[in-house]
């Protein structure tokens, strides 16, 4: 299956820092990590680590919707994800 490669940064207890990603239509989850180096075993996340999303009321307009923008699926976040890879 051939599929778009992005550059992205990611922040999470697992992993850290710049990777490439495949970008897939129908993914089931936002960000799947799997057995690449620097990536932290599923049960030993970071300590350290701190969650720097901050909560808010937001909504996805219509002008954003049409232009493929959608709401992070965990809810009450500031964050909008693209919904494909260009």
């Amino acid at each position: 299956m051939k599929v778009p490669i992005a550059k992205i940064d990611v922040d999470t207890p697992y992993l850290k820092g710049q990777v490439e990603a495949q970008c897939l239509a129908n993914g089931v989850y936002d960000l799947i990590i799997g057995n690449v180096p620097g990536a932290r075993a599923a049960d030993v996340p970071d300590p350290s680590w701190q969650n720097h999303l901050q909560e808010a009321c937001a909504v996805t307009t219509r002008s954003q919707a049409k232009k493929g923008w959608r709401m992070h699926p965990a809810g009450g976040t500031a964050y909008q994800w693209k919904s494909r890879c260009t």
